[in-house]
């Protein structure tokens, strides 16, 4: 993914999420992603899965995603028993 850099930073409960932009095309829309990691670890790419006017509207919708995730994930149970391998 092409990107513009890091556009925003935060920690939440133990977790770092790094968003950025992609280069507006030629239509003028944005799309980006968010890559969370937890412990230094990634644990998850967030992708907007449609195109923003605007660079504000795009990186509230990441950091609402990502803190969706992250209360998801910290009430799942994590017992390390499922068919689910790590790479």
């Amino acid at each position: 993914m092409e990107t513009d850099g890091e556009v925003d930073r935060f920690d939440y409960e133990g977790w770092q999420v790094l968003i950025r932009l992609t280069k507006r095309g030629e239509d003028g829309f944005c799309a980006g992603c968010a890559d969370l990691h937890l412990k230094s670890e990634h644990r998850c790419r967030i992708a907007l899965a449609s195109k923003f006017s605007n660079d504000d509207e795009a990186i509230e919708s990441l950091r609402l995603r990502s803190l969706a995730f992250i209360v998801q994930w910290d009430a799942r149970e994590h017992t390390g028993d499922t068919d689910f391998t790590e790479l």
